[in-house]
């Protein structure tokens, strides 16, 4: 639960990313929400809400899971990635992102 709630919460900051990233007619898209941002924000909240709820009844556990994935975001950042061809990150016939 703990796991899903964390990838919920990265899924709606990633939505709003994407969107920043790749604007309004940079690239085709299957549908475009009407009221986007607006289900992001909603999940986010609701994430926030669960967190807390989680971490009134089960505090040792959050703060577990989060060391945990913090120290194997850091695994994957001096590890993994060294075995990552970076060149196939952008294969997709889509532009680069803003900013980029």
């Amino acid at each position: 639960i703990l796991s899903g709630v964390l990838q919920y919460t990265f899924m709606s900051i990633n939505i709003m990313m994407f969107r920043k990233k790749w604007p309004l007619g940079s690239i085709r898209r299957g549908y475009t929400h009407p009221f986007h941002p607006l289900p992001a924000i909603v999940l986010f909240c609701l994430c926030m809400v669960t967190f807390f709820a989680i971490f009134l009844g089960f505090g040792s556990q959050l703060i577990a899971m989060t060391v945990f994935y913090f120290l194997i975001s850091l695994w994957f950042h001096f590890y993994r990635y060294k075995f990552v061809r970076r060149g196939d990150q952008f294969s997709m016939p889509w532009p680069k992102p803003q900013g980029y």
